[in-house]
C-alpha cells in the first residue's frame, strides 16, 4: 500500500487516503465535501493540493439551479483562486442541455486566454 511521503504533512494535505483499482492501477482519490464531483488528473510526482492554486478554472454556473445554489458556487471560487466565473442567466441544474450553446463559449473564450499559459 503506498503511504503519503513525510513532507506531506497532515496539515498539508488533511484527507483520507483513499484507493482504487482501476484498469489494473492503483489509484488515489479524494472523497470529501458534498455538492458536484471535480475530477482533477495529475501524474506522480505531483500531489492533488497543487491545483488549489496553481490551476486555472471555469465555474460555468447556472443561476436557477435548485440542486447548487450561490454558496457552492461561491465555495469552488475560494478553493480556485485562478478562476473564471461565467453565470448562465435562467439556466437550471441541467444546464449542459439549457444553455450548451453558452457553455460552449465560455469554454472557448476561457481556452482564448487560460489555454496558451
Amino acid at each position: 500500500m503506498a503511504q503519503r511521503p513525510a513532507w506531506v504533512t497532515e496539515a498539508l494535505f488533511p484527507y483520507a487516503p483513499r484507493y482504487a483499482d482501476v484498469g489494473g492501477a492503483h489509484v488515489h482519490y479524494i472523497d470529501e465535501g458534498a455538492g458536484p464531483a471535480l475530477l482533477l488528473l495529475h501524474g506522480n510526482p505531483t500531489w492533488s493540493f497543487l491545483y488549489r492554486d496553481n490551476l486555472p478554472a471555469l465555474i460555468v454556473w447556472g443561476d436557477g439551479d435548485f440542486a447548487f445554489r450561490e454558496s457552492e458556487r461561491r465555495r469552488f471560487e475560494r478553493i480556485f483562486p485562478r478562476h473564471r466565473t461565467v453565470i448562465l442567466p435562467g439556466a437550471g441544474h441541467y444546464s449542459q442541455e439549457e444553455a450548451s450553446g453558452e457553455i460552449v463559449e465560455a469554454i472557448r473564450n476561457w481556452w482564448d486566454t487560460e489555454g496558451e499559459r
